[in-house]
């Protein structure tokens, strides 16, 4: 692959993995004891695994 190719998609796995990194804090520092903080922290984790799967994809994007 092209350097600049390279080095863009690098750039946004990096960027991805920040946003999943700031959605797993995000999950862990919901109110566990209440119904809307429940689903919160439900929702910061559908969003880390959407966050894996962008990555990954990435990823493979690079090996082919």
């Amino acid at each position: 692959m092209p350097k600049p190719f390279r080095f863009t998609v690098g750039e946004r796995i990096l960027a991805e993995s920040a946003e999943c990194l700031r959605a797993i804090i995000l999950a862990n520092a919901v109110d566990k004891k209440s119904t809307a903080g429940l689903a919160e922290g439900a929702a910061q984790v559908r969003r880390v695994r959407a966050s894996v799967e962008v990555i990954r994809g990435f990823l493979l994007l690079c090996t082919v």
